[in-house]
């Protein structure tokens, strides 16, 4: 089967951290048989958000749906693909009936906020500089301990180095989220 037989596009919508579980591994592959559209921005540098800019699910599920819009892809042939956080965002996407896509898959579902709420609050009250350091610096340690040698390990490495850990400071909508509502939602 060439992909010009194929009716279907699948939309990927990868998670904040999807460390070792991502997908981008298997994109070629994948884009070799299907017709895909990547939501990653995680190899660029991260965007620097104004004090005043809204960072939640409710907003960047909109967004996603002005991308669909704007590609022109037909809802009817559109398959969504989410992963951690991801997940949420379809869920949202689907579950407010801002888009009927043909299916959804979801792996690793970030239905409810993982980490202590009570170090979450904490964190947000160190000084962004300290947070970007400490941040960047936990995620080395991480990916030290639990990711083995090789090119993904690099890739994840280069990841930590455009991130910029500061702007979580202005998404604490985002880690509080809880998605089980638009789970239900979803047919």
């Amino acid at each position: 089967m060439t992909k010009r037989n194929l009716i279907l596009f699948f939309f990927f919508v990868q998670g904040f951290a999807s460390g070792y579980f991502t997908w981008s591994d298997f994109w070629d592959a994948l884009h070799q048989e299907f017709n895909l559209v990547i939501v990653d921005p995680r190899e660029k540098n991260s965007n620097k958000l104004m004090k005043s800019s809204e960072c939640s699910v409710h907003r960047m599920a909109l967004d996603f749906a002005e991308a669909i819009k704007f590609l022109k892809l037909d809802e009817k042939k559109l398959v969504l693909f989410g992963s951690s956080i991801g997940a949420s965002y379809v869920a949202h996407l689907v579950g407010q009936n801002m888009i009927t896509p043909k299916g959804c898959f979801l792996t690793g579902p970030a239905r409810k906020p993982r980490a202590p709420r009570k170090l979450i609050k904490f964190i947000f009250l160190f000084p962004a500089f300290a947070l970007n350091f400490l941040g960047k610096l936990a995620a080395r340690i991480y990916l030290r301990n639990k990711v083995a040698d090789g090119f993904q390990k690099q890739v994840f490495y280069d990841r930590i180095n455009n991130t910029d850990f500061r702007r979580w400071k202005h998404c604490r909508d985002m880690h509080d989220w809880d998605a089980t509502e638009d789970f239900k939602k979803m047919k």
